[in-house]
């Protein structure tokens, strides 16, 4: 880091359209401007141990919620960002080997959440696949065997 404090993005710009006023929030999600601004990641720093918390970067970004900086970060990883996150916050993969342990846990991380989704989605696949007040041929084959 250079030592220069970043100021805070302002929160929405009005742009004229139309002769009608519309808000535009700088929270714009299309590839281009994530490339050239880097929102989130531009805030960070190299190495788990100064990871920023969620609540922090709300408050530095000027983002409304936790919620919306999830959303960006998410928008940013998509793209191409490496913003790693811990209990601690969020952060850039240090250099070197280090950098790689931290790339390594976070994707352990992501890789379990990931396979604990699909199994909800399986498990509500499979509810869905049984209509209402039908029962499985399973169950119906092995009444027969008992009865």
């Amino acid at each position: 880091m250079n030592g220069k404090k970043k100021s805070a993005i302002s929160v929405a710009t009005t742009e004229s359209g139309s002769g009608n006023n519309i808000t535009k929030d700088i929270f714009d999600y299309s590839t281009k401007r994530l490339k050239e601004q880097g929102i989130v990641e531009k805030y960070l720093k190299k190495g788990a141990e100064n990871a920023i918390s969620g609540k922090a970067l709300v408050n530095m970004i000027g983002c409304r919620s936790t919620r919306q900086l999830q959303l960006l970060v998410s928008k940013e990883r998509q793209h191409g960002a490496l913003i790693l996150s811990s209990e601690e916050g969020y952060y850039l993969p240090s250099d070197g080997m280090k950098g790689r342990e931290e790339l390594t846990r976070f994707i352990a991380t992501y890789r379990s959440m990931a396979l604990s989704t699909l199994k909800v989605l399986n498990a509500a696949k499979k509810a869905l696949a049984i209509a209402d007040g039908q029962i499985e041929v399973d169950e119906i084959l092995c009444q027969n065997d008992l009865g």
